[in-house]
């Protein structure tokens, strides 16, 4: 077996692919066997050429890829000490890997200390936690040790230091042992009592030893090749560091020289004087190439200083390059505080808080937008301060603040720059709709087109503008927009998520093709320009789609890889509506459980953060659930709750949440059939007012299984048809031919009902839904109807 090692240190956490390196480099002779693509990505990351990484994925899979070969040789043994400080994008390939791993001949284990804080490792990801040691064990290490010590003392020992390894040998070898034998001793040699321990070693070595040591702490490398000369230019040597391994500070081996703990790094800085770090680190940089360099530069230098900062901006943006977003966004913090000038400082704060949204952290980009803020009052900077804000509130779920800051932004500058305003403007109109403030969304949009001006608006004024008008009923608006936008463009990164609300538009005003292919268009950019977060909200989209087209196999397939996205990167909203898209196809396959476990999640999501829009996704889900299963009475509860919801927010769009047809026809099972009159009235004005076909075929489908007379009955069926044969949508055709069959029965004409029950039960099959299949096919048959799951090769023209 071959053991690969890496290990974190928080000097290291903002070099890029630091830990990466350490762990693929000895198998770079596997790189050849990797898909050029991969391979052009994993060694540009590695800084191996030069190059910018266009796909973050490429590079995890090309890690992967690499391991799983070098494994096909000899099993690896993975190895990775201190993750917690391990560079971000270290991190983010590792727990990907971690992730992966089936079948290939590899075992990675990954330890950190949380101490306190959230654990970045995943649940799914088998976790083991380490307690303290017991009284019995911590007996058998004293043992070990061959010191002697009472029951008592030890079972003091082991309460006061929770059974931590480290403090008991500590205490155990420290101690004098007369003070092992009593039943009251000093304090254990742990947390600060450690730290005393330590100090009193360093603080006792002479200047050579001390700044020698510090060159070990402060060095990126642990190789004496590479610290000998760094050593030799402060005039000291590798025996210098003979007192500091004497004290079994440091462990000194021909390949590696390493401190023996973590907390000795903050020891040694701590007793360190500032004269002499900055020598240490000048030594460094002389000795050291590329970014490394400029991080030792930084560090020796204590003034803002415009050439340090210029190095450090260039770093930020190879960081950005390889993909990097997150260590991008802390070294363009560096560069501006080293940054002399006010509105290049704020620049490059922009730039960090950029980077920092592009990496998933909101918080973070929150602070640098009001750090940069208030240094630049530039109207136009300021609109994309709040542009990038805002961004990161919806981000964080805090969906109304986004579009609180928008427009507040757009009324200060409409005077004076109307573009930057429409702009603006255009941004909220997505937050705005998750929040479920439909009229509010309308309001923003027609304001957004007014001052954009434009016969051709730009492509965030035309998208945003074309969604809001959709799901606010006003389709044929909608569709003049929809239809004005170059689906084949490719926008700048920053703003491709307008394309994919374009894709989102032209699935609500029923143009599925063309929703199609600009939703795939923006998933392939998406993955090739490694934008996770905009292909988290596409793939989302995409699972939307799947629905309406009968795809469902490949619609859930989305759903599902834009929900781990989601999860990874702390997209909150996206989160709740991939649950949403996943829970409708589960309940129409039958998988209740699922289903309402989705619920519940998207429940959450909308509880703890500002997702209006739940209150109908959510019930409308579980009542398609409730009516497919039978549980006729829980479906009208479910169904009537998304109803309210849906009046109260203003959604005026039968696509935006399918629940019409599922409301009308829950009352009409539980007999209640003056409410599903109510409702289908107003599932009539709907359809009257969009001219929608999917409304359409819903309302004629419901008044054809209320009519009470066969020709009645036969013409609103008829016309359900013709709405159907204009937009296929097979589920909804498939019900409307249940319901037909069910209407030909009541009214005697079992005969003409078999072939409108037949082809819809072969529908149903084809999509996999089983409880609308087997559970109302079966109803059917215990009445008399013998049914064959043959198709008919045409819909008979006579009964």
């Amino acid at each position: 077996m071959r053991m690969l090692r890496a290990s974190g240190a928080e000097s290291e956490a903002l070099l890029a692919f630091a830990a990466a390196a350490d762990l693929l480099l000895p198998i770079r002779d596997h790189f050849a066997s990797l898909p050029d693509v991969q391979r052009e990505a994993l060694e540009i990351s590695l800084a191996l050429r030069p190059g910018t990484v266009t796909s973050p994925l490429a590079v995890c899979a090309a890690a992967l890829g690499a391991l799983a070969a070098a494994g096909e040789e000899t099993p690896l043994l993975i190895l990775v000490d201190d993750f917690q400080w391990l560079d971000p994008q270290s991190q983010q390939l590792l727990l990907f890997i971690a992730r992966r791993v089936a079948t290939e001949r590899m075992t990675i284990i990954l330890t950190m200390r949380t101490d306190g804080d959230p654990s970045p490792i995943p649940p799914e990801l088998a976790t083991l936690h380490l307690p303290g040691l017991s009284v019995p064990e911590a007996r058998e290490l004293a043992t070990a040790l061959d010191v002697t010590i009472t029951d008592a003392v030890l079972d003091q020992l082991v309460d006061r230091t929770a059974g931590n390894p480290l403090a008991i040998v500590e205490t155990l070898t420290a101690t004098p042992p007369s003070s092992l034998s009593e039943r009251s001793f000093r304090d254990p040699e742990i947390g600060p009592s450690l730290r005393r321990a330590w100090s009193s070693v360093v603080s006792g070595f002479t200047a050579q030893t001390a700044v020698a040591l510090f060159t070990v702490a402060a060095s990126r490398s642990a190789d004496p090749v590479d610290l000998e000369p760094v050593l030799d230019d402060l005039g000291l040597t590798l025996t210098d560091l003979a007192p500091a391994e004497r004290a079994t500070l440091l462990a000194v081996r021909p390949e590696r020289i390493e401190l023996r703990h973590p907390l000795v790094r903050d020891v040694i800085i701590a007793h360190t004087p500032v004269v002499e770090q900055l020598r240490v680190y000048r030594a460094l940089a002389g000795r050291a190439h590329g970014h490394l360099r400029t991080w030792y530069l930084a560090a020796c230098t204590a003034a803002p200083n415009d050439d340090v900062a210029a190095l450090l901006a260039a770093a930020a943006a190879d960081a950005r390059d390889r993909g990097d977003h997150r260590t991008s966004a802390q070294t363009w913090g560096r560069a501006a505080d080293f940054t002399t000038t006010g509105r290049t400082r704020a620049q490059r704060l922009l730039s960090a808080a950029t980077e920092a949204l592009l990496g998933g952290d909101s918080r973070s980009t929150i602070s640098r937008c009001e750090d940069a803020a208030q240094i630049d009052n530039d109207p136009r900077f300021t609109a994309n301060v709040e542009i990038v804000r805002a961004r990161a509130h919806v981000l964080a779920g805090r969906t109304r603040r986004a579009v609180d800051v928008l427009t507040r932004a757009a009324e200060g500058i409409a005077a004076t720059d109307s573009a930057a305003a429409a702009h603006l403007y255009a941004e909220a109109i997505f937050p705005c709709g998750m929040s479920g403030r439909v009229p509010e969304m309308q309001d923003i949009a027609d304001r957004c087109l007014a001052l954009s001006g434009a016969d051709h608006p730009p492509l965030p004024v035309a998208a945003s503008a074309a969604a809001a008008f959709a799901v606010s009923g006003r389709i044929p608006e909608s569709r003049a927009i929809a239809d004005g936008i170059d689906i084949a463009a490719t926008p700048p990164l920053w703003d491709l998520h307008f394309l994919f609300f374009a894709g989102t538009a032209h699935i609500l005003i029923e143009q599925f093709d063309r929703a199609g292919a600009v939703l795939r268009h923006v998933v392939d950019v998406a993955r090739r320009a490694g934008a996770p977060m905009t292909l988290a909200a596409t793939l989302t989209t995409c699972a939307q789609l799947g629905w309406w087209t009968g795809t469902w196999t490949q619609g859930y397939a989305d759903g599902a890889e834009a929900l781990r996205w989601a999860e990874e990167l702390e997209q909150l909203g996206i989160v709740g509506v991939a649950e949403v898209n996943l829970g409708r196809i589960d309940a129409a396959r039958g998988d209740s459980a699922r289903c309402r476990l989705r619920m519940d999640r998207a429940r959450q999501a909308a509880d703890a953060y500002e997702l209006g829009s739940m209150e109908v996704y959510v019930p409308a889900v579980l009542g398609l659930d409730a009516l497919g299963s039978g549980s006729t009475d829980e479906a009208v509860d479910h169904l009537d709750r998304a109803w309210t919801a849906a009046r109260a927010s203003g959604l005026a769009c039968p696509t935006a949440v399918p629940f019409a047809g599922d409301l009308i026809e829950a009352h009409i099972r539980a007999g209640d059939h003056d409410t599903a009159r109510a409702a289908l009235r107003w599932a009539t004005d709907e359809a009257a007012t969009t001219g929608l076909a999917f409304a359409q075929a819903v309302v004629e489908r419901y008044y054809g299984l209320l009519a009470t007379d066969l020709t009645t009955a036969r013409a609103h069926f008829a016309r359900a048809h013709a709405a159907h044969d204009r937009v296929p949508v097979p589920f909804e055709r498939a019900r409307t031919l249940l319901c037909e069959g069910e209407s030909l029965r009541r009214l005697r004409r079992r005969s003409a009902a078999r072939w409108p029950l037949n082809e819809a039960l072969r529908i149903f099959d084809q999509l996999g839904a089983r409880p609308w299949s087997r559970a109302r096919a079966s109803n059917w048959r215990r009445r008399g109807s013998a049914t064959s799951r043959r198709p008919s090769p045409a819909r008979p023209s006579t009964p």
